[in-house]
C-alpha cells in the first residue's frame, strides 16, 4: 500500500533572580493543521487535523495551558498564507518577556535544493509557484521579533530539518530544580522536527502520524513532572523508523541557552473519563473534562478553567524533581 508523504514530489543578558515563577496563564500555543489543499496538484493529507486536535487537548488537559491561549486553525480559509502570516505576527505585539509560545505545524513541507531553502505549504499554495509557499526563513524572522521568553516550534512536515540549518547535537537532558530555574530564566528559540532533510510519513496509527503518535504518547504517559521538548526528543527519536527526528536551536533567532519547561499536571483519581458521544471526541485519559474545538481561529473554552490552581501547584511543586 502506498504511504502518503508530507511533500509534493519536488525537491542578551538574562534575569538574575534566583527564582523564576512558572505561570500556566502565560503559556500560549498556535496549532496549524492542513489536510486540504486548493491546488489539485498537491495531494490532500489524512492526519493533520487529528494530530492538531490531540496535541491541543494534551496542552490544555495535561500541561495546564488555558484554553483561550490555544489557537487551532485547520480550515482552508484559516490556513492560507496570509492568515498564517497574520496570526504569527500578532504574537509580536501581544506577547511579552513573561510569555511562552509553542508553534505546531502539521502539513506538507517542501525544499528548494538550489537555494537550500525549506518551506511549509499553506492551503493556498500552488505547486509550481514557490512564492506561494511559506518560507522557513520568514518564520525564523518573525520569531526573532516575538518578545516571548520561550518560543518552541514543532514541525511535522517533510524537509522540516531545514528549519534548523545545523547538525549540532543536543546535550543529554538535565534534571533538578537548578536546571528548571536556569532553563526558565534564559531565553530560548528551539525546534523539534519530525524529520531532517527528507520526506516523512503522513500515516501512523489511531488516525495520527507516527511522529505525533509518539510525541503525544510521551506527553500523556510520562511520569516526570517537569519536561522539555528535548526530553521528548530523547524519548521518541529511536521509536520512529525511517525518519530522523531532530531537535536544536533555531539559528539567528535570539536563542540564549534556555528551554521551554512544560509540566504535567498531577492525575486526579476522582476524575472520570466522559463517555464518548456520537459525533464528538472524548478524552482518553483521566484529565479534567475540558473540550477542544474549532471556532474560527480560536479554541473555545467549555467549562470552568482551573488555570490559577494549576499555576499555584506548579509554583509550589516545580522543584519536585
Amino acid at each position: 500500500m502506498f504511504a502518503q508523504k508530507r511533500d509534493i514530489g519536488t525537491r542578551r543578558k538574562s534575569e538574575t533572580s534566583s527564582q523564576h515563577q512558572i505561570r500556566f496563564d502565560r503559556y500560549h500555543a498556535l496549532i496549524i493543521s492542513i489536510e486540504t489543499y486548493q491546488d489539485p496538484e498537491i495531494p490532500n493529507l489524512k492526519t493533520p487535523k487529528n494530530d492538531g486536535k490531540t496535541f491541543g487537548e494534551l496542552l490544555i488537559n495535561r500541561c495546564g495551558f488555558p484554553p483561550e491561549n490555544v489557537k487551532w486553525i485547520c480550515k482552508v480559509n484559516q490556513t492560507n498564507w496570509e492568515t498564517i502570516d497574520r496570526i504569527l505576527r500578532s504574537y509580536i505585539d501581544s506577547l511579552t518577556d513573561k510569555d511562552s509560545l509553542i508553534i505546531y505545524f502539521a502539513g506538507h513541507g517542501e525544499a528548494d535544493d538550489k537555494t537550500q531553502a525549506g518551506y511549509w505549504l499553506p492551503s493556498d499554495a500552488v505547486k509550481s509557484r514557490r512564492n506561494t509557499w511559506f518560507k522557513h526563513s520568514d518564520l525564523r524572522d518573525i520569531i526573532k521579533e516575538i518578545k516571548a521568553r520561550h518560543v518552541a516550534v514543532i514541525s511535522d512536515s517533510c524537509f522540516s530539518g531545514r528549519l534548523l540549518r545545523t547538525s549540532e547535537a543536543v546535550a543529554e537532558s538535565r534534571k533538578g530544580p537548578d536546571w528548571i530555574n536556569d532553563a526558565a530564566i534564559h531565553r530560548s528559540r528551539m525546534a523539534l522536527t519530525s524529520g531532517n532533510d527528507h520526506p516523512v510519513s503522513d500515516e501512523g496509527a489511531a488516525g495520527q502520524s507516527i511522529f505525533n503518535l509518539r510525541l503525544t504518547d510521551y506527553i500523556r504517559t510520562g511520569k516526570e513532572r517537569a519536561f522539555t521538548l528535548g526530553d521528548a526528543y530523547h524519548s521518541i527519536r529511536n521509536r520512529i523508523r525511517n525518519q530522523r527526528v531532530c531537535y536544536a536551536k533555531l539559528e539567528d533567532a535570539a536563542h540564549d541557552n534556555g528551554e521551554l519547561v512544560l509540566f504535567r499536571k498531577k492525575r486526579n483519581s476522582k476524575t472520570k473519563t466522559a463517555p464518548k458521544q456520537p459525533g464528538k471526541s472524548s478524552l482518553t485519559t483521566d484529565t479534567p473534562s475540558y473540550r477542544f474545538s474549532v471556532s474560527t481561529e480560536d479554541v473555545s473554552q467549555h467549562g470552568p478553567s482551573d488555570r490559577q490552581s494549576a499555576a499555584d501547584e506548579v509554583s509550589s511543586n516545580a522543584n519536585d524533581n
